[in-house]
């Protein structure tokens, strides 16, 4: 009969029970928010591609749209569980957003500049002095570029009359040509930017001081449209234009669901790695160069590619195990150790019940067979002996028995 063993079950139960609650606790979480553009935006467009991945491990996809692009990483970062995305454009101090990772620069939104064609004479930025300039909404990264762009070349506000609106009636404006210029950051093949383009009244702005622009503000890059991507039939744009665009990365709170991320990380290759108007297929996602620190699931995809527990297993149990598989393998471990250790002490007491029996048996049989001992100090180191081999542990009734006349008979001699 093995001993018990209070402590060490104790133990074992506080264990399995902290194990228990913590791979409860890596169940994905029941609703996870995006934080978006205005849903016009391409933002918002990519918020409702990741979705339907989403969706497969969190039952419930809150899409929030934000006029105001820059302070979609202030929500993710102060967003209260952990449990949000969102999106980074145009210049931010990181510094600022310990809580913020990123998952990799999924594009780069060019800055389009539509001016009015005929009379209006604009061929570049400093034309635009003096003239009546619509912006997209205040503390947005179109308007913050736009902005930061004029003020490189000495256009104030004082110098232009602006005025914000949200992004829908910025592009109806221009289409109705109601001001000389307007900007809109947006992706290359989003509608509204094609149907800004096939109007015969508008003109796009090139830019032949692009390098430049990019030089001096560092989160702008140079970029290049080709004449007749839009339209090769009808020639649009007539030439190459020289723009300017801005990196958007995939933000993510670093304490974002592991199975979210993975879900994430696995659906940007496919909604953003196709070949597009301005970018080769492949370009994008990069999971380098960004101004973010990045997430380390999105360091390990690059190197690896998806985890194979991601591919085979259930999002909580998946989650579970990347997170606590140092742990479970020291548990496992000392399992085994515990285990094989128990096994030899049961072969240790099984010894010892054999010797002791042994010894109780010889020492029975001489006294049985000599009415006077010849070495009764034998006699009785060797019922003390068998007396210690049996103490700490419940022997046989045959043991006992013996060992109780051993002593009786050790006792006549």
């Amino acid at each position: 009969m093995q001993p018990k063993r209070p402590i060490w079950t104790a133990l074992v139960l506080i264990v399995v029970a902290l194990m228990v609650f913590e791979f409860w606790d890596m169940k994905p979480p029941t609703t996870v928010t995006v934080v978006t553009g205005q849903t016009q935006g391409s933002l918002y467009r990519y918020a409702q591609s990741y979705s339907k991945a989403l969706e497969q491990v969190s039952s419930d996809v809150e899409l929030t749209p934000f006029p105001q692009t820059l302070i979609l990483p202030k929500k993710v970062n102060e967003f209260d569980g952990g449990q949000a995305i969102g999106f980074a454009v145009v210049n931010h101090d990181t510094r600022d957003y310990p809580n913020v990772r990123s998952l990799g620069v999924i594009d780069t939104q060019p800055l389009f500049i539509f001016v009015r064609q005929g009379k209006s004479g604009i061929q570049d930025i400093g034309d635009l002095r003096g003239r009546r300039i619509i912006l997209p909404t205040e503390g947005s990264a179109a308007a913050n570029a736009a902005l930061a762009v004029m003020r490189l070349l000495d256009l104030s506000k004082g110098d232009i009359t602006v005025e914000h609106r949200p992004l829908q009636e910025v592009a109806q404006a221009l289409d109705k040509l109601e001001f000389d210029a307007g900007f809109l950051m947006l992706a290359a093949d989003h509608p509204l930017i094609t149907k800004l383009l096939m109007n015969p009244s508008l003109k796009l702005l090139d830019l032949p001081l692009h390098e430049a622009i990019s030089h001096r503000l560092d989160f702008l890059v140079p970029m290049t449209m080709s004449a007749g991507v839009i339209n090769l039939g009808a020639k649009v744009p007539e030439s190459n234009l020289r723009l300017v665009g801005a990196p958007v990365d995939l933000i993510v709170h670093k304490d974002l669901h592991p199975a979210l991320v993975h879900a994430l990380l696995d659906k940007l290759s496919e909604t953003h790695g196709g070949q597009s108007l301005l970018e080769r297929r492949g370009t994008y996602p990069i999971m380098a160069g960004s101004q973010w620190p990045m997430h380390p699931a999105a360091v390990e995809y690059a190197r690896d590619g998806t985890p194979w527990i991601y591919k085979r297993l259930y999002p909580w149990l998946a989650a579970a195990l990347d997170e606590y598989w140092p742990l479970m393998v020291i548990l496992i471990g000392l399992a085994t150790l515990y285990d094989g250790f128990d096994n030899f002490m049961g072969f240790v007491r099984t010894t010892r019940y054999f010797s002791a029996l042994a010894i109780v048996s010889a020492v029975y049989r001489l006294g049985q067979h000599s009415t006077r001992p010849q070495q009764p100090w034998l006699y009785r180191v060797l019922c003390r002996l068998a007396e210690y081999l049996l103490q700490e542990e419940s022997a046989s009734h045959r043991a006992k028995e013996l060992l109780s006349k051993t002593e009786e008979l050790q006792r006549k001699a």
